[in-house]
């Protein structure tokens, strides 16, 4: 609009006063598209570089991204909500890379509490800040309150929706963090009975699926109440099925491959199957050392150390736990909350997963 009212002004019915006016006014909205277009830039670069890899940032590029965050501030006159979205993109994906999950919650929901009282408010902003918040909390081990977002949003999301599935993940994430496995039950029943299941994508359809496995796992365990009663609430789950149906070694999902190795162990551990559990082991060993030879991995990696090491007690109760207790420690050391580790591989905490298969071999 304000392009033509420059021609109109400037050239049909000149009127010096308005074609500078309107001039003005085009030269703020290049502006404030040219910075869109900056914060965009950077946050794709950013993005990108994430995508390739998990490892935090090398020194260079920490360095040159937190330039860009703070060239991004000093643009305290581009007040669009998609510039102010943008910043803080910028700004959550740099902490991420620094597994600073203080600053994502406290970014988070200071962006929130400010977009959430402006005119043109995006929905669609909101619940993605609101998906950083309940992350974050998780991160924090503030379970509590990452629970209270995923109700208060599931609440005010159209059932079934994808961003009812989003926070609703996080919200069953926290409930299994907080071993509240009654109301975990209760959600994860909600999530896949729903008519929306059906219409969601293979990659969440397999992290639910084994969500349900773990949840199966924590039922046969008894460490929700009576397992025959509870199994009975529960969405059928057959182990071989969910197997059959996925590429576990797919590259592009290191964290759902490795909850889906243990989750199998774990299955065939409460079976007693311990010849299938020795075939798997160098298959699990060879994995671990292509991909989780980093910090971030490091729960990871005591935990199929841990699994290795009761296959050479021979599933002895005694014996693992003298070969597995150094390593129990260690994990012991390196808590869940702000470990960096990608929550999406520890569908429950180890320490738990351990607790069950310790209990299998009883």
């Amino acid at each position: 609009m304000a392009r033509m009212l420059v021609r109109h002004y400037g050239s049909k019915e000149f009127d010096k006063k308005k074609l500078n006016k309107y001039l003005k006014i085009e030269r703020d909205y290049l502006n404030i598209l040219y910075w869109e277009i900056r914060a965009e830039n950077y946050y794709l670069e950013l993005q990108s570089i994430q995508l390739k890899s998990f490892a935090k940032l090398d020194k260079a590029t920490e360095i040159k991204f937190k330039n860009y965050v703070i060239e991004l501030d000093k643009m305290t006159n581009i007040n669009t909500i998609f510039f102010k979205d943008l910043r803080y993109k910028v700004k959550i994906a740099l902490y991420e890379s620094q597994n600073d999950y203080n600053s994502i919650f406290q970014l988070s929901d200071k962006t929130y509490k400010e977009l959430i009282k402006s005119k043109n408010k995006s929905n669609i902003i909101l619940q993605n800040i609101n998906l950083r918040r309940a992350f974050a909390l998780i991160q924090l081990g503030r379970f509590e309150e990452s629970i209270s977002i995923g109700t208060k949003d599931m609440k005010n999301l159209p059932s079934g929706s994808l961003g009812w599935y989003f926070i609703a993940h996080y919200k069953l994430k926290a409930l299994l963090y907080k071993a509240d496995y009654g109301n975990a039950i209760k959600l994860i029943k909600l999530m896949l009975e729903d008519p929306g299941f059906s219409k969601l994508g293979g990659n969440h359809k397999e992290l639910f699926g084994a969500t349900l496995g773990y949840i199966h796992l924590i039922v046969n365990a008894g460490l929700a109440g009576d397992p025959i009663k509870m199994v009975k609430v529960l969405p059928e789950f057959k182990i071989g099925k969910f197997l059959n149906a996925i590429p576990v070694f797919s590259k592009d999902k290191l964290g759902i491959n490795v909850s889906i190795l243990l989750m199998h162990i774990g299955f065939l551990l409460q079976r007693k199957n311990y010849n299938a559990i020795i075939d798997r082991i160098d298959s699990l060993k060879q994995y671990a050392y292509k991909y989780l030879r980093k910090d971030d991995t490091f729960r990871s990696n005591c935990m199929i150390k841990m699994v290795v090491q009761m296959t050479k007690a021979d599933f002895n109760p005694i014996r693992t736990e003298r070969y597995t207790s150094d390593l129990y420690k260690q994990l012991e050391q390196v808590k869940l909350a702000g470990s960096g580790e990608n929550i999406e591989t520890e569908i429950i905490p180890y320490e738990v997963l351990w607790g069950i298969m310790k209990k299998a071999i009883q």
